[in-house]
């Protein structure tokens, strides 16, 4: 009969030599980390050189842009021809009618830059009938008694005459606008600043 022996295997013993390049692996790899912690710095940045310099700064002011009081000559009443103008206080208009009203301002502005986009709102009426939808209303612009298209560069006292228009047409196809009334509400007269730099 043959006899069952277990086998045992028993790890081979590391030589010297082999322990030894294993301790100066290890040795190494530690050296090498403290000395790239060292040029980190413990603060996560190479220590490149570096040098900076202040620009000066300025004191630094802002302008202004304000209307001055309006003063208006009240409306006036003008026919086809333009011509021979009369106070209006309750005549009746008819097609071809124009009133009209002046009115003056003056700038309060200051900068180097500063420009004007002067402005009418859209009118309103109390009412809503053939009046208020057939009525048309426009205002035109002089700067310093010149033409002034409504925009562009402006300095501080520049009076500005604005004439309002409203005008019944007499052409296209009119609602019925016979025998009305309405009122026409303030139109307000605005100045948004702009640089004309």
């Amino acid at each position: 009969m043959y006899e069952s022996r277990e086998s045992t295997i028993v790890d081979a013993p590391v030589e010297g030599s082999a322990k030894r390049r294993i301790g100066k692996t290890t040795k190494g790899a530690l050296a090498a980390a403290a000395a790239a912690a060292l040029l980190l710095g413990g603060a996560g940045s190479l220590a490149y050189w570096s040098d900076s310099q202040n620009a000066p700064g300025t004191d630094i002011s802002s302008g202004h842009l304000s209307l001055g009081a309006i003063s208006c000559d009240g409306w006036k009443l003008t026919g086809a021809s333009l011509l021979n103008p009369v106070n209006y206080v309750s005549q009746l208009i008819v097609p071809g009618d124009q009133l009209k009203q002046h009115c003056t301002l003056t700038i309060d502005a200051a900068g180097a830059n500063i420009g004007v986009n002067l402005s009418t709102n859209s009118p309103t009426y109390t009412l809503s009938n053939g009046l208020s939808s057939t009525l048309q209303t426009a205002a035109t612009y002089k700067k310093n008694g010149s033409a002034f298209g409504g925009s562009g560069a402006v300095s501080n006292g520049d009076v500005i005459d604005t004439t309002i228009t409203v005008t019944f047409p007499t052409v296209g196809s009119l609602p019925n606008t016979q025998s009305l009334s309405n009122t026409l509400n303030a139109i307000t007269i605005s100045a948004a600043q702009t640089n004309v730099g």
